[in-house]
């Protein structure tokens, strides 16, 4: 499943206000990925999201996704 349609799930099963933050795995692979920067930055352009590369194999990035998202929803609540 692309992220397109994924998102168009993400749309059609929950609200108008939902939060969502895009996950890119296995950025410890960084030479073997198969999404530029580039891509990635035209896709939070065009979708008006923001896209974190992270690595669960080694950790990078996933406590600061967790902090984007609760800062996230904290601004949401205020």
């Amino acid at each position: 499943m692309n992220l397109d349609s994924w998102l168009k799930e993400v749309e059609k099963n929950s609200t108008e206000n939902v939060n969502v933050l895009v996950i890119g795995n296995k950025a410890d692979m960084e030479e073997d990925l198969e999404v530029t920067d580039a891509e990635i930055k035209k896709f939070e352009e065009d979708h008006s999201l923001k896209v974190m590369k992270a690595s669960a194999k080694t950790g990078k990035n996933v406590d600061e996704a967790f902090l984007e998202m609760t800062k996230k929803l904290i601004v949401k609540k205020q």
